[in-house]
């Protein structure tokens, strides 16, 4: 299965009346959501962008918002991904990376990762299974390696080598919508990106210029005339960047002090876990900061952006069919570095969507046989 036959926020859908719609709507498709974004007017509204139409819109007053709670303490924290029912943390100086579990405890994960021998950056992504990349294989880059590691943390293998020439600061993503055939996306935080291949191979994408660029995150097929494309947040400038599969570049979004990264709210959102939140942060250098799925919703699609700041918070960006407008949620939250979204996921080995995880129809008292129902008197695991 790849990304253009379920897509879900970057992973498939699991419960059985959305697995139905998404089908029909599949049925009604063309050979992809690329395809189909490319046909019609979003190919228009597109070399609007490209031409210098008004396309960004900067709301700066601050929405009425849950807001965010500490999540748990973790000493100067900047990678962030979901796994499941946890959370894998890279921090700085020394270079670790953490599992942490619904209750805020933590463990050290993959020991064998090697010592870059200095303090840089590390950023992580776990891999949806598309493209022919193996399913929940975690990948941390050092400088210009990029390290593959199993799911849970035994091996570590290098996996690609960009040739920028860069110490830190590199970041990832994985293409979850087709237009870059499922690649992984990395970025240098001199402004290359580039694209790497189930097989370890790099392809040069583009440059941007003007500063630092960090935390890429693949646009949905919903956001408008840049839909499937890359977008990167600009630290120094405040611009965020889209960046189409020929490297065409076009700024989408200006004047969010410190952009640091994004990320898109799923269309599905789901919480972490019952103790957790849907949205976690990297707050340099104390803690991991989360805010709960009911904040994001009615935002399904649109992009979040976080600051590198002292005060920082978080901006919004959505397309309202004209415009990309920019829209501060929080601010005085503290210095973010990495953020992600939860997973929604379901562990149901008899595909009756009864299981363990956060997107299941319930507990499965009868996980040895497909039964709605449920009922298992004998405790036999067969109803």
């Amino acid at each position: 299965m790849d990304a253009r036959e379920a897509w879900e926020g970057g992973f498939p859908l699991d419960r059985p009346v959305e697995r139905v719609v998404a089908a029909q709507s599949r049925s009604c498709r063309a050979a992809s959501v690329a395809e189909v974004i490319k046909k019609e007017e979003g190919e228009m509204k597109r070399m609007g962008l490209l031409l210098g139409a008004g396309i960004f819109v900067m709301l700066p007053t601050a929405m009425a918002w849950g807001g965010f709670s500490d999540f748990t303490p973790l000493e100067k924290p900047i990678g962030v991904a979901a796994f499941e029912d946890k959370l894998l943390v890279t921090t700085y100086c020394p270079q670790q990376i953490y599992l942490v579990h619904p209750n805020g405890e933590k463990e050290i994960f993959a020991p064998d990762f090697p010592d870059p021998g200095g303090c840089i950056e590390n950023y992580i992504a776990v891999s949806p299974g598309f493209g022919g990349f193996t399913k929940n294989e975690v990948f941390v880059t050092a400088a210009r390696k990029i390290y593959r590691i199993s799911p849970d943390g035994s091996e570590v293998t290098l996996f690609a080598e960009i040739s920028s020439n860069v110490s830190s600061h590199t970041s990832l993503t994985f293409d979850t919508v087709g237009f870059f055939d499922n690649d992984m996306i990395v970025v240098a935080p001199t402004g290359d990106v580039w694209r790497v291949d189930a097989q370890g191979e790099t392809t040069f994408l583009a440059h941007l210029s003007g500063g630092t660029v960090e935390n890429p995150a693949i646009a949905p097929p919903e956001f408008g005339p840049v839909a499937g494309s890359v977008i990167v947040a600009s630290e120094n400038t405040g611009k965020v960047f889209a960046i189409d599969p020929d490297g065409t570049t076009v700024v989408i979004a200006s004047g969010i002090p410190g952009a640091e990264g994004a990320n898109f709210v799923p269309r599905q959102i789901c919480n972490f876990s019952e103790e957790g939140g849907a949205y976690f942060g990297a707050i340099y250098p104390e803690k991991i900061v989360t805010a709960p799925a009911e904040d994001f919703v009615g935002f399904e699609n649109d992009l979040i952006v976080q600051q590198e700041a002292s005060s920082g918070g978080i901006f919004r960006i959505a397309w309202d069919g004209e415009n990309y407008v920019a829209t501060q949620m929080a601010s005085g939250v503290g210095h973010f570095e990495g953020a992600t979204f939860a997973n929604c996921y379901c562990l149901d080995p008899d595909g009756d969507f009864y299981g363990e995880g956060n997107n299941c129809a319930g507990p499965d008292n009868c996980p040895n046989n497909p039964n709605p129902a449920q009922q298992d008197g004998d405790e036999d695991g067969v109803g």
